[in-house]
C-alpha cells in the first residue's frame, strides 16, 4: 500500500462509537457530493475505499466543470473542499487568493460554484503546478484563474521545499518524517503577501484561502497591518511545523488587525476569520 494511502487509513482508525458518529455526520457530505457531481457514486467509493487511482479519474461537475484526480489525496482534497466545506467562501467574491493551490480544486470551486471574478493561485512544486494548469486549462478558466508557480512566505527569494509522499504534504519545513516526506527536494521561488498585492495592483482581497504546510502562518504573521486589513476573509488549514509558532500567537495577530474568528473545526486545524 502506498504511504499516502496508509496515512489516510491511519487517520480513520476509529473506535466503534467514533465510526458511528462519523458515518451519521457524513450524510450531509454525501448529499453535497451528489449535488455538485454527476458521478458522485464513484467519488464516494474512491473516498471511502482510499485506493490507488492507477489511471486517474475525472470528477464531473453538474455546473459545467471537471476535475482530474491523480492520486488518493486528490480525492481527499476534493471531499474537503466540496463536501466537507472546510473553506468558507461567500458568493461572488471579486478577488480570491488560493495560497497552496495544489492541483486547483479550490480554485475551480471558487470559480465555478462561488462565481469568483478573479483568482490568483500560487503553487510552487513543479509537478503539482503542472496539474494545476491542466485543471485550469481543461475548464477554460485562464481568464479567471492566474496560476503562479511560487510559494508564499515571509520574504521574496529562493528556498528549498521538501516534497511530500503526496502533493498536499510538500512543505518548506523539514519534519524528518517518512510518512510525509518523500526524501526529495526542489528549489522554488517564494513571494510574500505584499509581493502578490503589489504585482497585481490589488486594493483588496475578498477571500484568502491558505494551506501551505506552515508557510501560511509564516506569511500571515509577517504581513504588514495594512496588507492584512485589505483582506476581508481568511479561510485556511494552518500548521505549526516544529512548533515554531502557536495558536494563541497566530490568532492574536489576526485579531489585532481586525479579524474575528468565525469558525473553527472541531477536528484538525481549519479556521475562518472574517473582518469585523
Amino acid at each position: 500500500m502506498a504511504t499516502a494511502e496508509m496515512i489516510i487509513k491511519q487517520q480513520r482508525n476509529l473506535r466503534p462509537a467514533q465510526a458511528i458518529y462519523k458515518a451519521v455526520a457524513g450524510v450531509p457530505q454525501v448529499l453535497r457530493c451528489a449535488t455538485y457531481f454527476k458521478n458522485w457514486p464513484a467519488i464516494v467509493q474512491e473516498y471511502v475505499t482510499v485506493r490507488d487511482i492507477n489511471s486517474g479519474m475525472r470528477a464531473i461537475g453538474r455546473c459545467g466543470f471537471g476535475l482530474k484526480l491523480w492520486e488518493p489525496s486528490d480525492v481527499q482534497t476534493l471531499w474537503a473542499v466540496f463536501c466537507n466545506c472546510n473553506y468558507r467562501v461567500a458568493d461572488r467574491p471579486n478577488v480570491a487568493l488560493d495560497l497552496g493551490a495544489n492541483i486547483g480544486i479550490f480554485s475551480i470551486y471558487a470559480a465555478k460554484v462561488k462565481r469568483a471574478r478573479k483568482i490568483i493561485a500560487l503553487e510552487p512544486v513543479a509537478g503539482t503546478f503542472a496539474k494545476l494548469r491542466d485543471n485550469v486549462n481543461s475548464n477554460a478558466l485562464n481568464d479567471t484563474v492566474t496560476c503562479i508557480q511560487e510559494g508564499i512566505g515571509d520574504a521574496i527569494g529562493r528556498r528549498s521545499i521538501y516534497c511530500g509522499v503526496s502533493s498536499p504534504h510538500s512543505s518548506m519545513y523539514y519534519r524528518g518524517d517518512s510518512r510525509f516526506e518523500s526524501g526529495q527536494t526542489e528549489t522554488i521561488q517564494v513571494t510574500t503577501l505584499e509581493g502578490v498585492f503589489d504585482r497585481f495592483g490589488l486594493e483588496s482581497v475578498d477571500v484568502c484561502k491558505a494551506d501551505c504546510e506552515g508557510a501560511e502562518v509564516e506569511a500571515l504573521l509577517s504581513a504588514s497591518d495594512d496588507i492584512l486589513r485589505r483582506i476581508r476573509c481568511i479561510t485556511m488549514e494552518y500548521h505549526f511545523p516544529s512548533r515554531i509558532w502557536d495558536q494563541k500567537t497566530f490568532f492574536s495577530r489576526l485579531e489585532q488587525t481586525g479579524f474575528k474568528l468565525a469558525w473553527h473545526s472541531k477536528i484538525g486545524r481549519m479556521a475562518t476569520f472574517l473582518r469585523k
